[in-house]
């Protein structure tokens, strides 16, 4: 749960450099995998390993609002609770 928790903080604090990395036909991905973290980076320009750098960056120092903490802690832990509820 932690690692989706800070992968998910990682793409939300990422989301309005993400919007201009598609604009330029960039793409990326931060996900939680059962043995650690993903990361997938996409596109075919010369700023591609700028992407990458930002990316590898905001992981390697990130920072997290509370405010922001607190409600996507509160999401997974309900998407959490409505997955157990359903088994």
């Amino acid at each position: 749960m932690l690692t989706q928790l800070f992968t998910t903080l990682v793409e939300e604090s990422l989301s309005k450099y993400s919007y201009d990395a598609e604009l330029a036909g960039l793409s990326f991905t931060v996900g939680s995998e059962s043995d650690g973290i993903s990361l997938m980076i996409s596109g075919y320009t010369e700023k591609l390993s700028v992407l990458l750098e930002v990316v590898l960056n905001r992981m390697s120092d990130f920072a997290v609002e509370e405010k922001l903490f607190e409600l996507l802690h509160d999401r997974l832990t309900r998407a959490y609770s409505n997955v157990k509820m359903n088994k």
